[in-house]
């Protein structure tokens, strides 16, 4: 039950930190992402089908999207993995997460492992998505989620009224 994509709540909003493609963004009816840290921060937005890239000094997005991050060990074997969330930047808040189990081999089985011409990766439960839901992965023939999931499922652009600005 705490692994998966968990959303405790959803917020209206143009943008966000974290992303590198408005292309991708706008699609979904974002107005702007931003990116970067420190000196070198950006903003994207479209216009007339174009990417505009500015280079900013502060960030307007309220929410940040980050990757990777918290990891807890549950016991000696399995490792408890927050592998993205969204924040609210003012308050701390996280208001969605995706979580993943990583199981690693037992002692047995690394010496078993080590014996073999195979690459080792840890078992990882907790971002399967129901069929026709997430990303489909050739590899493991599963639905997953992503971080991308857990924007949608969070962050949703403000609506637009024809005939009004912005």
């Amino acid at each position: 039950e705490q692994g998966g994509l968990h959303v405790y709540k959803t917020v209206e909003t143009d943008g966000f930190i974290g992303a590198t493609s408005i292309k991708r963004w706008s699609k979904y009816g974002f107005t702007y992402i931003e990116s970067g840290g420190g000196k070198y921060m950006n903003r994207q937005t479209m216009k007339n089908g174009e990417v505009i890239r500015e280079s900013i000094t502060e960030y307007k997005s309220r929410y940040q999207v980050g990757v990777g991050g918290q990891e807890k060990r549950v016991n000696s074997y399995i490792r408890r993995v927050r592998s993205a969330s969204v924040k609210n930047r003012e308050t701390g808040e996280v208001i969605g997460e995706l979580v993943i189990f990583k199981i690693d081999p037992s002692r047995f089985d690394l010496i078993a492992l080590s014996l073999l011409p195979v690459e080792y990766n840890p078992w990882v439960c907790g971002n399967e998505a129901p069929e026709g839901e997430g990303s489909y992965s050739k590899g493991i023939k599963k639905y997953l989620y992503s971080y991308a999931d857990l924007v949608k499922a969070t962050l949703k652009p403000k609506l637009v009224v024809e005939g009004e600005g912005k």
